[in-house]
């Protein structure tokens, strides 16, 4: 007897069904044909939220009971700051401004940072010394945004830090008044939680799978309405009582994810799809 391995297709979104224009033609094809030809052969499908998982039945015509649902989970480096000192420390020698907005992610349409930029200028006659981060590299499709960065004036409050050390995210987060994420869509948001495992008040889109991990301890807004945006921000900066309470909210909704539990439910899975299997008998074709 021999042990049959499963072959096991995780899908992390499908973005480039849902947002075509924002794939160059080539990735999008490319992606097409990969996600099909795993729903068509793979033994077993894992997604990484509901959301994903809805849109492998809609886009693909996946069976749902084909279909796992395993969250992502956060690093244990993403916490809240426990030596303030040593934080502004870093924070001094590496230039990060002592008052900012962050978000992190890939610079491409997807990530909605146009209406950021919009929503972001409107705070700036009250909060002058604001900076906004944008932490992360370019993805594709991005010239639209450098375009209207420059035209808009805001260069010199826009801080583009480009990839940014794994080792060095959680400063910045615990350093970031609050963390912003417009995304039109996400099979995840890995960014969300781990600024509320730092204890980081969130502003981010009520699209695709973020209200699954941000639930009820961050402001989702329709990425969409740039007013609504610019209202949800404002309200985390001018209001301490609302901020503390995002911010209490935000560590307990960011501990219901851990990578040891998806490497637990990874395992399980596994093990549940393997069956031992007997050998031909000598000569058999």
């Amino acid at each position: 007897r021999f042990i049959s391995i499963p072959w096991l297709a995780t899908i992390y979104d499908v973005s480039f069904m849902r947002y075509p224009e924002s794939f160059p033609r080539l990735n999008r094809m490319y992606l097409t044909w990969a996600v099909r030809h795993a729903v068509q052969r793979a033994d077993g499908l894992i997604a990484i939220s509901e959301s994903t998982k809805r849109d492998l039945v809609e886009w693909f015509g996946a069976a749902p009971e084909r279909i796992r649902v395993i969250y992502c989970g956060k690093d244990a480096a993403f916490a809240p700051a426990t030596d303030r000192a040593a934080l502004d420390a870093w924070r001094q020698a590496r230039g990060v401004p002592a008052k900012m907005i962050l978000f992190v992610g890939t610079i491409e349409p997807r990530k909605n940072l146009g209406r950021l930029l919009d929503a972001y200028q409107s705070l700036l006659p009250t909060w002058p010394e604001l900076k906004l981060v944008l932490v992360g590299k370019k993805g594709w499709l991005y010239n639209s945004f450098f375009q209207q960065l420059q035209q808009s004036g805001l260069a010199e409050c826009v801080i583009l830090p480009g990839y940014v050390k794994e080792a060095d995210l959680p400063a910045f987060y615990q350093l970031a008044r609050l963390f912003v994420y417009p995304s039109l869509y996400e099979g995840f948001g890995l960014g969300p939680i781990e600024a509320m495992a730092c204890g980081t008040p969130v502003v981010c889109s009520n699209s695709s799978s973020l209200p699954e991990v941000v639930g009820s301890a961050g402001l989702l807004v329709d990425p969409t309405d740039t007013a609504g945006l610019a209202t949800a921000l404002r309200r985390v900066l001018a209001e301490p009582d609302l901020s503390a309470d995002l911010k209490q909210r935000s560590i307990a909704q960011a501990g219901k994810f851990s990578w040891a539990k998806t490497a637990a439910e990874l395992t399980e899975l596994y093990r549940s799809l393997i069956r031992p299997t007997s050998l031909p008998a000598p000569g058999a074709v």
